[in-house]
Order: structure tokens, then C-alpha cells, then sequence
């Protein structure tokens, strides 16, 4: 069994919970992984609008919003590729040049929503807010989210089934999903997910039942790069508190 025993967590929140569109919430995704994510589902151009203590970006300057092209800041590694908790905040609004710049009397996140544009919060490079992403635009984040590691697949490469996608779009808004990197089985391409967020999640919470509250997980698979899904009827082998494997409780993936 893997000795990697620790969690990431993808929640949901509806219109008007924290924005005025839906917002979706991922832990562990830095800085680096969200703008190549943005890049790698099409979105190219937009403005970045970092603090004074954001470290994550080289030539960018702080507390006014910067035109730019991911594509550059990555062909300059502009983007520094580090993981883990680094102070610092940075909003990246999806536009076009037509759309002309944003006006200060706003948030920016604000203003992409203005112009029906998804938009990007990263958060201390750990924590990132997705505002404004279409069904399209979320099946492929869903992707990247169950798709890493230790399991070796390309996200870019896989197709999630409909229902597979139904069911965790369901249960992102419902209670949220937690993804603990034990219950992966990089030689299937399989792993379990858990709904419910734990105590000492990163991310925002309140109201959402913990994972042995909500007992709801489903076993997904990558075949032939398509992502499907099954239920599991076993109890929740997530502990509340930590979001580690409970002692004692293990899953039935390492039976399957």
C-alpha cells in the first residue's frame, strides 16, 4: 500500500455563494499548473492582476493588472514551477483585445464576469478559485484533478464519460470531493474519491458534510483514455479530521 496518505479536495460553489457565476475551488494546484491549465484548454490571453507579494511570476508588475499571453510568460518562464505554500495572490481574467482594459472601480474578477469570461484566483500558490468555466471548461478541470499523481495518465489525452462527468459535477456541488493520494492505483489507472470535505481542508467549508457524514464515493477508471465511473457501497475510509486513511479502514480498491 502506498505510503503517501494525504488529500486534495475540489468543492463547488453555486452562483452568488462566492460569486456572481459558480465557482469551483481545488487545493494543492499551483500557480504554474492553474495558467498552463488555462493555456492547455485554450484560453491564451488576459490580465493578471498579482500583489506585492506574489513570487510566483518574474517581470509582472504588482497591484495593477498586466496584459499578457500565456504562451509568452511560458516561452520567457516567466511562471516559476514551484509547489508547496508561497505567500502571495493573483487574479487572471480570460479577454480578448477587443475588450479593451479594466476599470478600476471593480474587482477584476468582477470584471471578467462583465464580459462572460472565465477567471482565475490563485491563493498563496496552493488554493485556486475558477470562476465563470463552462460545462466544457469544468469536465476538463474534473480531468486534471482526478488524473494526478501518482497515477500516470495525461489529462489532456482523456475523455470523461457523460455520466461519469454528471456524477461528479453532482457531487462537486453537493458536498464536494476529496481525493487522497493512497486510494490511487497508478498500474489500473483507477482511484476512489470520497464526497465531503475534512477539518483541516485548506479551502473555505463551512456547511458541507464531513467525508464519513456524506459516505459517498465512486471508483473511477481511465480505459482506453475514457473516465468512467462506479459507486462504491463500502463505508468511508477517510478520516474526518485529517482527511488521511482512518486506521484500520481501508478501502476496497486495494481488494479490486
Amino acid at each position: 500500500m502506498p505510503s503517501v496518505n494525504w488529500s486534495t479536495t475540489a468543492i463547488g460553489f453555486p452562483p452568488h455563494a462566492k460569486a456572481g457565476v459558480r465557482v469551483v475551488a481545488i487545493s494543492h494546484m499551483s500557480t504554474f499548473a492553474a495558467l498552463r491549465f488555462c493555456e492547455d484548454i485554450g484560453i491564451r490571453t488576459g490580465w493578471i492582476l498579482a500583489d506585492a507579494q506574489q513570487h510566483q511570476l518574474e517581470q509582472v508588475p504588482a497591484d495593477a493588472p498586466t496584459w499578457v499571453a500565456l504562451g509568452k510568460l511560458f516561452a520567457d518562464a516567466r511562471v516559476v514551477a514551484t509547489e508547496g505554500l508561497a505567500s502571495g495572490r493573483l487574479v487572471f481574467a480570460a479577454a480578448t483585445p477587443a475588450a479593451g482594459k479594466p476599470i478600476d472601480d471593480r474587482p477584476l474578477t468582477a470584471w471578467a464576469e462583465q464580459h462572460h469570461q472565465p477567471w482565475l484566483e490563485v491563493v498563496d500558490n496552493e488554493t485556486c478559485w475558477w470562476g465563470g468555466l463552462s460545462d466544457i471548461q469544468l469536465g476538463r478541470l474534473l480531468t486534471w484533478f482526478t488524473c494526478q499523481r501518482p497515477i500516470e495518465v495525461d489529462w489532456k489525452a482523456v475523455r470523461i464519460e457523460s455520466r461519469c462527468f454528471a456524477r461528479l459535477r453532482q457531487g462537486l456541488f453537493e458536498h464536494g470531493w476529496t481525493r487522497n493520494l493512497a486510494l490511487v492505483r497508478p498500474e489500473r489507472k483507477s482511484l476512489d474519491l470520497w464526497g465531503g470535505v475534512h477539518r483541516t481542508c485548506m479551502i473555505d467549508h463551512a456547511g458541507l458534510p464531513l467525508p464519513g457524514q456524506a459516505n459517498s464515493g465512486i471508483r473511477l477508471r481511465v480505459d482506453l483514455n475514457e473516465l468512467s465511473a462506479m459507486e462504491l457501497t463500502e463505508r468511508c475510509p477517510v478520516a474526518d479530521d485529517t482527511g488521511k486513511l482512518a486506521p484500520g479502514r481501508l478501502s476496497g480498491l486495494w481488494n479490486a
